[in-house]
């Protein structure tokens, strides 16, 4: 699908390429204190990622759909805002005065907002490299046509790191792939949360892989559980567990081995079918370990080339369903996207190529983080890297919820609100019944 809307494009269109705006690239990796602006954000629906990139110190901070402080989890008699004795008294009143001035303060119809609580960080994957000092040739790069993230980058020594993540739908984990062009020097792997109280969580190492588990509260009532592994799989290695930090995995130097995979699963004890009057509004649902041991396990018995397949052929027929191609009338394709950002003035013609990038990167957010049995994309989309997130990262039905589906529908993404209708049904419509009352 070709546009050239604007009356300028009329005159600038035959002489400037047509093309497609995929791909988001730095020459320096995100840092934390700038994360949301800087990382590039993969995900599966349930599970978001965001690589930082940094050479030979590499961090993901991983979020899980579900992940939520606050609420029954942390509070039985909590009623999701609803007040806890009859309120119709207020209605005539409030009525009469909106009908007279055009708004009204509805606050004595209203339940404790206590224990309300946000959205969350599930952690950081950390992969440290050893002897890697200083790097050159640095690039990292989103591919919004393919939901993978890749890093390369060549050390201090003359090896060249290639870096690849991404999150699979059909395979419910995200991977991270490394390949050298030497033999890997030593790695270590761990799990790690500076953003979370130490007492909520665990880190442990077991057998070719590592653990996150933990609650958002300790109780009583316990907070709702959460439970995370890395599991390193298809590596001639013979990794081993730390001896002098606690939950890290060791994966030793052996010669001729140039590559590591590890695949990354994670959950909660959430359950949507368990926001109704039947289950008291608990949400409660079972031990999120067993999960999350079956579908790493699942994945590490395949390939990585495998796993990089099924996820290619999935998100390519959602994101083929589309394409938009605008002239690159200011020559953006070849630049960095920071520099292409900070030269854009929207007060002149503007740049068709970023505002295309912009566009594309709405697409490719949409597919991460809205699936079938997710929950739907919230204020956050599906990435915080705090125990905090903006707005508390929840479902604003005023006008937030729809902003993040405009569009879906005439871009060929329709089937991915699911979630949202799901989630309405499972969790407003029950709470909305008794607000009603």
């Amino acid at each position: 699908m070709r546009f050239s809307s604007f009356f300028p494009f009329c005159f600038i269109s035959l002489s400037a390429p047509f093309v497609e705006a995929v791909s988001l690239w730095s020459s320096t990796p995100a840092t934390f204190s700038d994360i949301i602006r800087q990382a590039y954000p993969i995900g599966n629906g349930r599970l978001g990622a965001m690589p930082f990139g940094d050479p030979g110190t590499e961090k993901v901070v991983l979020n899980i759909d579900s992940l939520w402080s606050g609420g029954p989890f942390e509070n039985s008699s909590y009623t999701g805002g609803n007040p806890d004795s009859d309120k119709s008294q207020y209605l005539p009143g409030i009525r009469e005065w909106i009908f007279q001035n055009g708004t009204g303060n509805i606050s004595q119809l209203l339940g404790s907002s206590d224990n309300y609580g946000s959205y969350q960080v599930f952690g950081n994957l950390s992969v440290a490299i050893d002897g890697i000092t200083s790097s050159t040739k640095y690039n990292i790069s989103l591919d919004l046509s393919t939901g993978i993230h890749s890093t390369t980058y060549t050390t201090n020594n003359g090896t060249t790191y290639s870096t690849t993540v991404y999150c699979t739908y059909p395979d419910q984990v995200c991977v991270y792939d490394i390949t050298s062009s030497s033999t890997l020097p030593e790695i270590r792997i761990s799990f790690d949360n500076q953003q979370t109280d130490p007492s909520l969580f665990n880190t442990t190492c077991g057998d070719s892989h590592v653990r996150l588990t933990g609650v958002t509260q300790l109780g009583p009532p316990t907070g709702m559980k959460y439970d995370g592994i890395a599991r390193l799989f298809g590596n001639t290695a013979k990794p081993y567990c730390s001896n002098t930090t606690s939950g890290t995995l060791v994966v030793p130097s052996t010669p001729g081995n140039r590559k590591l995979s590890l695949v990354i699963g994670a959950g909660t004890n959430y359950d949507q079918k368990a926001g109704n009057t039947a289950s008291n509004f608990s949400f409660q649902g079972a031990d999120p370990g067993p999960y999350v041991e079956s579908v790493t396990n699942a994945a590490s018995k395949k390939s990585e080339k495998d796993l990089r397949s099924a996820h290619l052929a999935d998100y390519g027929n959602l994101w083929g369903q589309f394409s938009l191609d605008l002239p690159d009338t200011a020559g953006s394709s070849s630049l960095e996207t920071s520099v292409i950002l900070a030269r854009y003035n929207a007060s002149s013609p503007g740049d068709p190529f970023l505002e295309s990038l912009l566009f594309q990167l709405g697409r490719h957010l949409f597919i991460s983080s809205s699936r079938p049995n997710s929950l739907p994309p919230n204020l956050a989309g599906r990435w915080s890297e705090t125990v905090g997130a903006a707005w508390s990262g929840d479902y604003h039905a005023n006008i937030n919820i729809q902003m993040n589906h405009w569009g879906v529908d005439a871009t060929g993404l329709g089937a991915l609100q699911s979630p949202l209708w799901d989630y309405m049904e499972d969790t407003w419509v029950p709470r909305g019944t008794e607000t009603a009352k």
